[in-house]
């Protein structure tokens, strides 16, 4: 497979908006990252908020830079691809904190680490949770238990 650079594939590395799709009419309106570009079959690799990728015709996307905001909300689980200045952090996960408009960037806390980073859109891929966790709930605790565990060191709230 041969890719190639920005000047011959437009749409890389920026927001599109999927439009005119017949075989998946629910997609036309979403927006997307065109990834990369495909020359052997002419088509852009563009990947969903929710992590599913795409080859679609560039006669199908439209470019939307206005929309780099829109792609990961807050506590977005995201993997850092594509980091020519800190290629130590590419591979890296981490959790999307809060979009920075006056910056254009993501704010994202860098998982196994206590540094923030303001990254692009186009430096991060949403991680698909494997299977679906189930939400933390306290402990039940029997009258006893309670007791004992509010006696002990720091209580239990």
């Amino acid at each position: 497979v041969q890719y190639v650079a920005r000047m011959s594939a437009p749409l890389c590395g920026k927001t599109v908006l999927i439009q005119g799709l017949n075989a998946r009419p629910d997609l036309n309106g979403q927006r997307g990252h065109a990834i990369s570009f495909n020359t052997e079959t002419g088509r852009y690799t563009v990947q969903l908020a929710q992590g599913e990728q795409l080859a679609l015709k560039a006669s199908n996307l439209q470019d939307d830079p206005a929309r780099d905001s829109t792609l990961f909300e807050a506590h977005t689980k995201v993997r850092i691809d594509g980091l020519a200045s800190r290629p130590e952090l590419n591979g890296k996960t981490g959790t999307v904190v809060s979009w920075e408009e006056a910056k254009g960037r993501y704010a994202l806390q860098v998982d196994g680490s206590l540094e923030q980073v303001l990254l692009r859109a186009a430096n991060l891929q949403a991680v698909r949770a494997e299977g679906k966790q189930e939400e933390w709930q306290p402990a039940e605790y029997t009258d006893g238990a309670y007791e004992a565990a509010r006696m002990t060191k720091g209580g239990i709230g």
